[in-house]
């Protein structure tokens, strides 16, 4: 991820910092000790991040790129969207006549993957595939099947999902670790640095976000705060340095408030290993539940819990989309006036 900055265009300070946040925050710094697919997913997203980046992809590029567009599905099945996404990605920045075989060779690799997965596959997760071991009664293809198994088990409340993994209490990742928060508008300020990076970068997002949110199971059962957005976490490097290159001082400030929780809270995850999985007894953040229990409070308009629906979360969860919504625009505002500026001055200048 270093290199991927680096060859973004962002200097060293930018590049050191937003490293450093991304590998001692969570997610990523509880599961490097864990296997789960999405410790890999994450690698791979970041090698194809540096080919986006690249000048040219050709080479080592080239074969990172396939490598990952081939490997994501056989991690999991969710991942064939993420691999899409990367792929559209790649082709958007290095559309070229003269390289429209490479890009063959990497969607080749990407379609020969998946197929070879589907014909090698009996089912992914109970979902029966069309392969050469399915044998499976002529039911398991019956609407009610499909409506039931599918719908029921998969896309379970997906609006508690898409709020849940960004802002509950112990697998929000915005919860887990709010620096993440000034990747938002860095993103949207990327736009003006190098728009087919941010459009990879909101490509990927949206790849693994919605599959992630959408799913039962979106809480990552028993596992570390916000395990199944792991994969974006390349993205939202990409967005802490974009918005420390452009917000200026006042990025830097946000930046040293939000990571010393952000910090604080991983250290003591990997320091107190228990801690890392909830409260046993109310599958909450473990620290917020233990002041609860010992101070006598219910913390919970505060820090929402989406695993049980209650009458408060609505409320919060907007409350909390405007502090991130108005962090966001001030610091775009404050980015375009400078820009403007440095443009009539320029003009002022030149005449």
């Amino acid at each position: 991820m270093w290199s991927v900055l680096q060859q973004a265009g962002f200097n060293g300070w930018v590049t050191t910092t937003s490293v450093l946040v991304m590998g001692f925050t969570l997610p990523l710094l509880s599961l490097s000790g864990q296997i789960f697919p999405e410790v890999p997913a994450f690698l791979l997203v970041a090698v194809t991040l540096r080919a986006i980046v690249a000048p040219t992809l050709t080479g080592w590029n080239l074969a990172t790129v396939s490598l990952s567009l081939a490997s994501l599905p056989w991690l999991h099945s969710k991942y064939i969207t993420l691999a899409a996404a990367l792929l559209l990605s790649v082709a958007f920045a290095h559309y070229r006549r003269s390289s429209i075989w490479i890009l063959t060779v990497a969607t080749g690799s990407f379609v020969l993957s998946g197929l070879g997965l589907v014909l090698l596959s009996y089912q992914w997760y109970g979902v029966p595939l069309p392969g050469a071991q399915l044998m499976m009664s002529q039911a398991s293809f019956s609407p009610h099947y499909w409506l039931t198994h599918i719908a029921g088990h998969f896309f379970v409340r997906p609006w508690v999902g898409l709020i849940g993994v960004l802002f509950d209490q112990q697998s929000g990742i915005f919860l887990a670790s709010p620096v993440y928060i000034l990747a938002i508008p860095g993103i949207i300020l990327l736009w003006h640095r190098q728009r087919a990076l941010a459009i990879a970068c909101g490509m990927v997002f949206t790849a693994v976000y919605l599959p992630a949110g959408t799913w039962g199971q979106w809480h990552g059962g028993f596992a570390s705060p916000a395990r199944f957005l792991t994969p974006t976490v390349p993205v939202l490097a990409i967005g802490i340095a974009s918005m420390l290159d452009a917000g200026g001082s006042r990025a830097w400030r946000l930046l040293s408030i939000l990571a010393i929780p952000s910090f604080l809270h991983a250290y003591l995850m990997m320091a107190l290993p228990r801690t890392r999985y909830g409260d046993p007894v109310t599958q909450h953040n473990f620290f917020i539940a233990l002041v609860e229990r010992h101070a006598h409070l219910d913390l919970t308009l505060l820090f929402q819990s989406f695993h049980y629906i209650g009458p408060t979360t609505w409320l919060t969860t907007a409350v909390y989309l405007l502090v991130i919504i108005v962090i966001g625009i001030f610091l775009v505002r404050k980015d375009v006036t400078q820009r403007a500026g440095n443009a009539r001055c320029s003009k002022w200048l030149y005449d």
